[in-house]
């Protein structure tokens, strides 16, 4: 029943992940085509500036009220509660977000050198610092629906945010080039900050009655701020050194190699984030207000082998596609300039399979009081990074960016498990044993057969692996499977 709840839940949300993916691939191609190698690097950096800058700002505290919401929207004071909650965290991070803006601003220069290569971008860098306060406001709509678990609502705002963007981008772009690419980047939070609300007001709010009043009127609870505090301490220091990883990493790679090669690695980054980008959101969306309902280990274990399980099915079609048809698919939705990406592509991806399956045990250490040893953890992992990539990016070029991509999260797959595995008595299931040794075998074949083989073998066994999944699927999958393809056809035969 719990497989089945979380699929639900999961479907809802990937769903528009998958259009959001499909769109994200017009919007690559017609970056790449527009943009280039080199213009593509600076939106991407502009990108990874604005969303890296206003997560720190928020120090995991937003996650506090989606903890407190969960906790308290069903209780007799609920409206009280949840406006005590909303008005700490507004102080809080308006707190922080000041700190943040000053000192972005008393060191413009040198983080614009560091981040766009050169001060002649300093446009581009305030223009990120304006799109901090959106952000920030967004995430407490976004806190809400997630805190009562608002799947449906949450995946209908994705949906418009995806198809009012698509349709401000392609304009934007065709007719500005570079500047139009760059303006579109604050354009999209605030439609995302629209929809957001909409949908957070038609549910949550208004039904609750909850206004800006109610907010400011709210006393200030002591426990919801110490417990933010807790949050912001873990948000502090993983933030921090995840903003500090982000920037040394591509800083290494732009001064070695040049901002060029940012653009380059782009299809990489944006094939495994637009995968990574719908599963593990929609894992965490579900997931982080479902483990701080449960109350035994036994539950634990249970919800964490299933999120494994579709975790490790989902991954199969991605991988066994995109590593065999990776050159004629960065071709097709970029160009021949990017076709050097496909060299990496196969590596990156296997540590996208690690990345995964560790981020799934990582859920389970905030909900179960283990911030302080998952925060511990994440600034050991982001050090990982960082020293990988200086090691190596001098010595074999894109491959040392490509190596951190694999290394921390292969090894702190190990970590978190043998972690949770003691303090939760935590077993894999042997069908997910099974499977996620499938997956790794059948990478691991696939790599044998692109080193000695003609590509043409390549593209029939890959997806020969996925077709051979559905002997690896349990009776309860199969039966679920062909219920669900009833209810197709009978949804057709309707129509």
């Amino acid at each position: 029943m719990e497989y089945r709840t979380l699929f639900k839940n999961i479907s809802y949300l990937a769903s528009t992940k998958v259009i959001q993916f499909f769109t994200g691939i017009i919007r690559a191609k017609i970056n790449a085509i527009i943009l280039g190698t080199s213009g593509l690097g600076l939106v991407n950096q502009l990108n990874m500036l604005t969303s890296s800058s206003a997560q720190f700002t928020q120090l995991s505290m937003s996650e506090a009220v989606v903890k407190q919401v969960a906790e308290n929207h069903k209780k007799e004071e609920s409206k009280l509660l949840v406006a005590a909650s909303i008005k700490a965290y507004i102080l809080l991070v308006g707190i922080f977000l000041l700190f943040m803006i000053t000192l972005l601003i008393i060191f413009k220069e040198s983080v614009t050198t560091y981040i766009f290569g050169d001060t002649q971008y300093i446009s581009y860098y305030f223009l990120a610092i304006l799109t901090f306060p959106v952000l920030i406001i967004n995430s407490i709509f976004f806190a809400l629906m997630k805190g009562i678990k608002g799947i449906k609502y949450i995946s209908k705002a994705r949906i418009w945010i995806i198809t009012s963007n698509l349709i401000i981008f392609v304009p934007l772009v065709i007719l500005f080039k570079l500047t139009g690419a760059i303006i579109f980047v604050p354009i999209s939070y605030i439609v995302t900050l629209f929809w957001n609300y909409y949908y957070a007001n038609k549910i949550f709010l208004k039904p609750y009655r909850i206004r800006l009043g109610n907010i400011l009127s709210a006393p200030l609870k002591s426990d919801f701020i110490k417990e933010m505090l807790t949050f912001s301490g873990f948000g502090l220091a993983v933030g921090s050194m995840a903003i500090l990883a982000e920037f040394v990493c591509r800083s290494i790679v732009i001064t070695n190699l040049g901002i060029d090669k940012i653009g380059l690695y782009n299809p990489i980054i944006t094939w495994a984030g637009l995968f990574t980008g719908f599963l593990l959101p929609s894992f965490q969306t579900y997931l982080f207000p479902r483990f701080c309902e449960s109350e035994t280990n036994q539950e634990t274990s249970i919800i964490i082998n299933n999120a494994l399980r579709l975790a490790t099915l989902s991954l199969i079609p991605f991988v066994f596609i995109l590593i065999p048809y990776r050159t004629f698919l960065i071709k097709v939705f970029y160009s021949h300039e990017f076709t050097e990406a496909a060299n990496y592509l196969p590596y990156h991806f296997l540590g996208v399979v690690f990345y995964i399956w560790f981020v799934v045990f990582g859920q389970t250490m905030t909900p179960k009081g283990f911030i302080k040893q998952h925060g511990f953890f994440r600034i050991l992992f982001y050090s990982l990074s960082i020293l990988v990539t200086y090691i190596f990016v001098p010595i074999i070029g894109l491959y040392g960016w490509m190596l951190q991509f694999i290394v921390s999260p292969f090894l702190f797959f190990i970590i978190y498990f043998l972690y949770i595995k003691t303090k939760l008595e935590f077993k894999i299931s042997r069908s997910n044993i099974i499977t996620m040794s499938y997956v790794l075998i059948g990478i691991s074949f696939l790599f044998f057969i692109d080193f000695n083989l003609h590509e043409f073998y390549l593209k029939i066994i890959g997806p020969l692996f996925v077709i051979c999944t559905f002997l690896f699927l349990t009776e309860n999958e199969k039966k679920f499977i062909v219920e669900k393809i009833h209810m197709l056809k009978s949804r057709k035969t309707t129509n």
